[in-house]
């Protein structure tokens, strides 16, 4: 549960684009399955190639296997030293970007012009691609080395090319949406994609707040990273945490939002629930989870491992390679070419920071798991949660310019599969599997008080920006005494107004932390069906890991037949079946 938002997917803040609604239910309704090869890619923010007529954005059965869940999509094998930051060149996007601006917004003589147009928008797809997973690794190669300036401040130059580019692609393809051969790019989109280029607002005034947000998270990075005491480490990033909320609070004015909360919500994680919602949920979770969490951390204290389950990188792909196999054979695909291209780096490094992420190579239709090993069975349970990320990246076919991150989804994606690998914890850890299944369910249930408390301090002081340091402190140590965190002793009273500076979220990804909660409920519901039906449950989760990481979190729930989380009777519930199971 260490995913977290890292500087290239930041620029999603320069565009004021909500997220669209496409299909139904994707993913769980249309089979089909990925197949390996050369060609398009995808991920996410993914990538596909053009397929003239058949509408970007399909479910595209496979004929190797129509019955399969996922949808179909090549992924490229990636060769020996393949993966370097070599490459992430503005230059060739932009150039292309201005051949269609200058040749196909307005009537050409040219009578293969159509065919033309075609090609410059596949050549447009392929190198966005290009660029954003050469960005992807340049940010891999900074978190190895965050005290790098040269390193540093190449990474904030192209991120916010990338922005500017992504920009400039989508209203490009506006204009030639609006312009004589807008058949031409409509045949390839789906009416939500369409909707989204139509409505499409540059706004170039977001650039330079965006490489200011940059260089304050690049800020936080430094000071984390040299482990200081709590209070100098608040003394010193506190000021930033302000930076930021200023900053972001410009953004969402700009993008004409009343607050950062609500930009985010909508154009950051797309989500289907309103702030009223989670005031909702944050009231249940207190009510109902808190205690529960509270009891079973009790029950809990003292408990200790017989043996050590401390393994390097490859044990552990070694190890976790069959149960993968067992949930369901459709997962072994993603597994076997994530080992096979070495797509992770899984090494122990005193550089790089205690965290875990997953993020887009859309150029190989995959994506790049970055873990730091903590030295112990975390190191298994952290690879199948990131594993989780991985695998719905592969399998979404959505071009990387038009994706959307439904971060509630993803993260059900990651923590629903952590639920399912409860049932491998005998094979894995022996003796010792029912005291790591408890430790389990009792991380998941912190996910989602952390994840409702987080989301309760962060809501308050973006939409009070104004916010001074002292009073800023004093809601969060508030919080961590309502939310339990003092009396199950996760945090001392001297540690609570400063404590949340150490978790990353906080920074870098604002507004994030709440689909941990949301995703936790629902990881519990399939943790409580699978206690009555593991087949039913398995075949839950595979149709939430194909329906793609732009899925509006609800709709993805109730498609899979979990309960609504924000409906009054649903955490009460979940709580009291918890209870009932308590060992």
């Amino acid at each position: 549960m260490r995913r977290v938002l890292r500087i290239i997917l930041l620029f999603a803040v320069m565009c004021a684009l909500c997220f669209g609604t496409a299909g139904s239910c994707s993913g769980a309704d249309e089979p089909g399955t990925a197949a390996t090869g050369s060609g398009g890619t995808a991920g996410r923010p993914g990538g596909v190639a053009f397929l003239s007529g058949a509408g970007l954005f399909s479910s595209i059965r496979n004929p190797l296997n129509p019955e399969s869940v996922y949808p179909f999509k090549t992924h490229r094998e990636i060769s020996p030293g393949e993966l370097d930051a070599s490459g992430c060149d503005p230059a060739r996007l932009e150039a292309i970007i201005t051949e269609i601006d200058r040749r196909y917004t307005a009537e050409s003589d040219d009578p293969l012009a159509p065919v033309k147009l075609r090609a410059a928008l596949k050549r447009l797809h392929e190198e966005y691609d290009i660029f954003l997973t050469r960005l992807t690794l340049m940010n891999v190669q900074y978190e190895r080395d965050i005290y790098d300036k040269t390193l540093s401040r190449e990474l904030v130059r192209l991120t916010a090319a990338c922005s500017d580019l992504s920009d400039q692609a989508m209203t490009c393809m506006g204009r030639v949406l609006a312009g004589p051969y807008h058949d031409i790019l409509a045949n390839e989109l789906n009416a939500s994609e369409e909707n989204t280029l139509r409505e499409h607002a540059p706004a170039p005034e977001l650039l330079p707040l965006a490489r200011k947000e940059t260089r304050l998270i690049q800020k936080y990075d430094r000071i984390i990273s040299r482990d200081l005491p709590l209070a100098q480490t608040a003394a010193e990033a506190l000021p930033v945490f302000q930076g930021l909320v200023a900053v972001r609070t410009e953004t969402a004015r700009i993008c004409g939002y009343e607050n950062y909360a609500n930009y985010a919500d909508t154009v950051l994680y797309g989500r289907d629930y309103t702030g009223a919602d989670l005031q909702q949920l944050h009231s249940a979770v207190r009510e109902h989870i808190v205690p529960i969490y509270a009891e079973r951390t009790k029950a809990f204290a003292g408990t200790e491992l017989i043996s050590d389950h401390r393994a390097d990188p490859e044990r552990i792909l070694k190890d976790l390679g069959p149960c993968i196999a067992q949930i369901d054979p459709a997962l072994k695909e993603s597994y076997h070419y994530l080992r096979r291209n070495r797509v992770s780096d899984l090494a122990d490094d005193p550089r790089k920071p205690e965290m875990g992420y997953t993020d887009t190579l859309p150029q190989y239709g995959s994506a790049f798991i970055f873990n730091t090993p903590v030295g112990d069975e975390a190191d298994y349970t952290d690879l199948v949660h990131e594993f989780g990320h991985f695998n719905a990246i592969f399998h979404d076919p959505t071009p990387a310019l038009f994706a959307e991150d439904a971060m509630d989804t993803e993260e059900l994606q990651s923590q629903g599969l952590e639920m399912l690998f409860l049932d491998f914890y005998d094979e894995l850890f022996g003796q010792d599997a029912a005291v790591l299944q408890e430790e389990t369910l009792l991380g998941i249930l912190d996910s989602v008080i952390t994840g409702c408390m987080s989301d309760e301090f962060q809501r308050t002081v973006y939409t009070h920006p104004d916010m001074s340091a002292e009073e800023i402190v004093a809601l969060a140590a508030r919080l961590c005494a309502e939310y339990g965190q003092i009396d199950a002793g996760n945090i001392t009273a001297e540690e609570a107004p400063f404590d949340w500076m150490l978790t990353e979220h906080n920074f870098n990804s604002p507004l994030y932390y709440i689909s941990y909660a949301t995703s936790g409920l629902s990881a519990l519901d399939l943790y409580l069906m699978a206690q009555q039906n593991r087949e039913a449950t398995t075949t839950a989760y595979m149709k939430v890991s194909a329906m793609g990481c732009g899925e509006p979190y609800r709709r993805a729930v109730s498609c899979c037949g979990l309960r609504d989380i924000f409906a009054t009777d649903t955490v009460p519930a979940i709580a009291s079946q918890l209870a009932e199971l308590q060992p």
